[in-house]
């Protein structure tokens, strides 16, 4: 989690393809992916900018940003195929839904669970 998009999209492929190559059939993975910008809901444009900025200026820009249907297509492309894909808002009613001392999941990510084509 907390990797993908500071990859380029061709250094995602490559690492989950050496993935591939060594998992056992039935395997799955799952990670964080930053949705592309006409996804995020325009209210939160305004954190998902800042964040942007605040990363950047650390020296770690996010380089990669998916659609569902383009990471799909990727991935299956690699030899994965998709299980499942949770957007921020299923993640607070499944993970936080009786917490209040957290912070919300942030809008612009999204988590996807894949499994292995074997």
């Amino acid at each position: 989690m907390g990797t993908t998009y500071y990859l380029t999209k061709d250094a995602i492929r490559e690492t989950l393809g050496r993935v591939t190559d060594v998992a056992a059939p039935g395997s799955r993975i799952v990670f964080d992916y930053k949705l592309a910008r006409h996804l995020i809901p325009e209210e939160s444009l305004p954190f998902a900018d800042r964040l942007d900025r605040f990363v950047a200026r650390r020296g770690e820009p996010m380089l990669s940003v998916f659609t569902p249907e383009e990471l799909n297509d990727e991935m299956s492309r690699i030899g994965f195929v998709e299980i499942e894909t949770i957007p921020s808002e299923e993640q607070k009613r499944r993970y936080l839904k009786d917490r209040s001392d957290l912070v919300d999941p942030a809008p612009n990510f999204s988590f996807a669970l894949f499994g292995v084509m074997k």
